[in-house]
């Protein structure tokens, strides 16, 4: 009889599983070749932080002070897989059992990268609450030193043989903030009396917006307290949305002014609406603008907004790396009107001038596949077309030092009429290699 009910369970078992392989198929065959890691954290993270490791709401906070090890379960964590919520929890609610509070000091420790480079790594980790009580329980890990059990949250030894630290996607911290997207499953920032913050969006409905400008995976809200004229806090626009709006959180002291810095007053013009600021760019020649922002005691912040519309793109052809130059440009023009200019700096001191006039036929379409074709939708109002960087690779070994890249109207040396760049000012969108391969200069 124990046979019996032994073997319908293993078919049972096994139904079970052709069911959910089957069901598996059918997600990713309706995904395609989109991006699945994409597809793994918008969806199995959001299921994991819905039902099996966030479900009370609560998450632990880990750090090391010294040699000990602290933790302390925080509570009231509102989940979102958006930006639209943000849990705001003070620096002096941050306590262990023993009432030691976390300072903004233990953030950051110094380790010695691969390379024998001094780096600054975090010295905290945020944990699911199912993760960090199993560990608590787990004598291997509490017999562990503390250094010891901080580098354990980042291996793979928890829910599903993943890392133990929530992974914060592309939150930022600041000088008096530390802050996570929860592998999108929740939004939280630890916040000293310091903090201020604040973003920038688009200003009512948009004409342009790329579909590459996905709130799932851009954090908004920037922490600009301790910020210089010298050192101020970059935030990006998309370059053909000319207006944009800039707000400070619910937390943060009221912002009463913003000014643009270092150019005429026709470049740019702020006006106050309730508590936001309308920020409108005359052309997109102003693509690299700081602003100085003042509060209502009134202490000084600086922010540079860089507006972006040109990207280094990598694709393997055979298994070569080949770079492309994305560009992007309104729905109602032809690719056929354009034309890319590339002046490249080699590391051996030469330098080459290059005229595009064709784009590549290989694109990245909106849900990220790779099509043979000369441009594909790309958001609202907009296209996308790929020029080539023939014998360019983007890596740390690459050739480069740096490129400017100008994507404009086409012209020739007897026409009258010049209709003007779309992206690239001055000597146009510098991408430098600084150690870390070919990136993108503004604020990278």
């Amino acid at each position: 009889m124990k046979s019996k009910k032994k073997l319908i369970s293993i078919l049972c078992l096994a139904f079970v599983i052709c069911i959910g392989v089957v069901s598996s198929m059918f997600v990713f065959h309706k995904i395609g070749s989109q991006n699945i890691m994409e597809f793994y954290n918008v969806v199995v993270q959001k299921r994991r932080y819905e039902g099996e490791g966030w479900n009370d709401g609560a998450v632990y906070f880990a750090w090391l002070d010294g040699e000990t090890f602290r933790y302390v379960k925080i509570t009231d964590v509102e989940p979102s897989s958006n930006d639209n919520v943000v849990n705001y929890k003070a620096i002096s609610t941050i306590k262990d059992s023993n009432n030691v509070q976390f300072t903004m000091d233990k953030a950051y420790r110094t380790v010695t990268a691969p390379n024998g480079d001094k780096i600054q790594d975090n010295n905290y980790a945020f944990v699911s609450v199912a993760d960090m009580e199993a560990l608590l329980h787990d004598d291997t890990f509490t017999a562990k030193t503390g250094q010891e059990k901080m580098e354990y949250l980042s291996d793979e030894h928890c829910s599903g043989n993943g890392r133990c630290d929530i992974n914060p996607i592309r939150a930022k911290n600041g000088k008096n903030s530390i802050a996570t997207m929860g592998d999108l499953g929740f939004n939280l920032v630890i916040y000293d009396e310091d903090y201020e913050a604040v973003k920038i969006d688009v200003s009512g409905t948009p004409a342009y917006y790329p579909d590459f400008w996905d709130v799932n995976f851009n954090w908004k809200w920037n922490d600009i307290s301790e910020t210089t004229k010298d050192s101020p806090v970059y935030l990006y626009a998309f370059l053909l949305q000319d207006t944009v709006e800039l707000e400070a959180n619910t937390i943060s002291k009221t912002i009463t002014s913003v000014k643009a810095l270092d150019v005429s007053e026709r470049a740019v013009s702020v006006t106050k609406v309730d508590n936001k600021f309308k920020i409108t760019f005359s052309s997109n020649y102003y693509d690299n603008i700081e602003f100085e922002l003042t509060d209502n005691a009134n202490n000084k912040y600086y922010i540079r907004i860089g507006r972006i519309n040109l990207d280094l793109k990598t694709f393997f052809d055979d298994e070569t790396q080949q770079l492309y130059v994305a560009t992007y440009y309104p729905s109602t023009d032809d690719y056929s009107d354009y034309v890319l200019v590339a002046n490249i700096e080699y590391k051996d001191g030469t330098k080459e001038l290059r005229t595009i006039k064709e784009p590549a036929n290989k694109v990245e379409a909106t849900n990220g596949d790779q099509v043979e074709a000369k441009y594909a939708s790309a958001g609202i109002g907009l296209k996308t077309s790929f020029y080539q960087l023939d014998g360019i690779k983007r890596t740390q070994n690459s050739n480069v030092s740096k490129i400017y890249l100008t994507f404009t109207k086409k012209f020739d040396a007897k026409s009258t009429v010049f209709d003007g760049v779309l992206a690239g000012s001055g000597s146009g969108v510098e991408f430098a290699d600084n150690g870390r391969g070919l990136r993108r200069v503004i604020g990278d």
